[in-house]
């Protein structure tokens, strides 16, 4: 959760290829790209596909995306493919499964600290603070003698949970923390990506977003990237949660 997938006409680039060696950007290169349509009765969805595309969608005919390398005998052969399910979502397996992809966005220019208040669900995780999750144990496990950063930061753990943010708190499940004003600035995102350590960016496209930073009566700040009136991004431990009212 919480990667980034850029497609393009030839290409395919993802931030992460496998855990733990390969966590760095990778750009495949492709020969072609096209759109190709199969019955969900088609022998091969039975054998590969189509259990991935029933957990998603109730669908008769599938679309996918398909990149295209051109054989030696000048045959053409599919590498990869995503599964289309409508303008806004795509399915695409890679590390060991199957994910639910949306398309980044642009914040409504008009949103402000004020549309911060409210009553929020953790929809889901849109950007890791550090590069990836796993326990400082289990990387000895599966990773013995490497040089990584662990952390146990879970971000299951805080899907679905509400936040409710008011103008003297901001309670987070059961905790309340008692507030004393919003910091507002504007700000470059890739300034603040860099300056936030966030490994695969906010998944907004602006160049220059609005950033929050709610003041505790603890003396930490609870930061947020308002994207509209029914969204917007909070820190949360090592994470950065998309937020919907």
């Amino acid at each position: 959760m919480g990667r980034t997938v850029i497609l393009g006409e030839n290409s395919v680039e993802k931030s992460i290829v496998a855990w733990p060696d390969y966590l760095e950007w990778e750009k495949i290169q492709f020969d072609d790209s096209d759109i190709v349509s199969y019955s969900t009765q088609d022998e091969w969805l039975d054998i590969d596909s189509l259990w991935m595309i029933e957990d998603y969608a109730d669908i008769e005919q599938v679309r996918f995306l398909r990149y295209i390398d051109e054989m030696y005998d000048e045959s053409d052969y599919c590498v990869d493919y995503i599964v289309i399910l409508d303008k806004t979502h795509i399915v695409y397996g890679f590390c060991g499964g199957d994910y639910l992809l949306e398309p980044f966005q642009y914040c409504d220019p008009k949103v402000s600290e004020k549309d911060l208040n409210g009553t929020w669900k953790i929809a889901y995780l849109d950007s890791y603070e550090n590069s990836y999750e796993g326990g400082f144990e289990e990387i000895e496990k599966e990773a013995p003698g490497r040089i990584l950063q662990g952390t146990n930061f879970k971000a299951e753990d805080w899907l679905g949970k509400s936040v409710i943010v008011s103008e003297d708190e901001v309670r987070i499940l059961e905790t309340a923390r008692q507030t004393v004003g919003i910091e507002v600035r504007k700000t470059g995102r890739e300034d603040f990506e860099q300056e936030m350590d966030i490994h695969d960016g906010l998944s907004i496209y602006d160049d220059e977003i609005l950033v929050c930073n709610i003041k505790c009566q603890d003396g930490e700040d609870i930061v947020c990237v308002p994207v509209n009136k029914n969204q917007m991004i909070m820190r949360i431990e090592e994470g950065w949660f998309m937020l919907e009212k």
